[in-house]
């Protein structure tokens, strides 16, 4: 390895795509380059082609061994596409942000972690959602469950792994993106700052059924510029 990378670095992205049958959908870019920092072109030796072949030869051996003993390994619903062409940076911009901006609902109510069972019970929401939300929180109390933090992560439908991981010279970090974002409303900032006392003042809705109704009342907003009038 370390004479391979005098001469190669391989940069990844994975997304994780949570399906509504409970399993989870790996997406992953790969891509290779020469060892320099700005991404210079690659040897000759390595191109798209060979790539693949040692990606499906990673993917053929490829196992682990479950916390019953069971060997888990890759099965045969897998694909692997070339993304190189004129307008690739658009490609995997496109391609990452899909699957990060896939949802298996359309409710915000399994945007918080859960202290009781009957908070999950109690939950409006999409039954298949409530089940597999409920199943996460019941299996945490089995003792060969219990290194899988499932109660930590009973609103993930217990998923308990990263959306996004990427190599760090990949792309640009979150506190890179807030430092251009606050040097670039500076500018727009003429008063000098105010000092103050930031407080807790609550979590929003304490009650589920709030939270429905809140997001009835808000999707015709949506769709209309004002409220209908009504008639007396």
């Amino acid at each position: 390895m370390p004479e391979l990378r005098r001469e190669l670095k391989i940069s990844y992205l994975k997304v994780a795509e949570y399906q509504r049958r409970g399993l989870v959908h790996f997406h992953l870019v790969l891509r290779a380059d020469g060892p320099e920092a700005d991404f210079s072109a690659p040897p000759t030796w390595i191109d798209i082609d060979l790539l693949h072949t040692e990606f499906l030869e990673v993917i053929s051996r490829f196992q682990v061994v479950g916390l019953s003993g069971q060997v888990i390994r890759w099965g045969s619903q897998f694909d692997i596409k070339n993304l190189v062409d004129d307008r690739s940076d658009l490609r995997v911009a496109s391609y990452v942000a899909k699957y990060a901006t896939k949802s298996t609902g359309d409710s915000i109510a399994l945007a918080r972690r859960f202290d009781y069972r009957s908070e999950i019970d109690e939950l409006r929401i999409d039954p298949h959602l409530k089940e597999m939300t409920m199943m996460a929180w019941d299996l945490a109390t089995r003792p060969d469950l219990e290194s899988l933090n499932l109660r930590q992560n009973d609103n993930n439908l217990g998923f308990t792994g990263q959306l996004i991981t990427k190599s760090r010279h990949f792309s640009t970090t979150f506190k890179e993106l807030r430092g251009s974002r606050r040097e670039h409303m500076a500018q727009f900032n003429e008063s000098d700052p105010v000092a103050g006392t930031f407080v807790y003042d609550g979590r929003g809705y304490d009650d589920p059924r709030a939270s429905e109704l809140a997001e009835l009342l808000h999707k015709p907003a949506l769709k209309c510029e004002k409220w209908p009038e009504i008639g007396m």
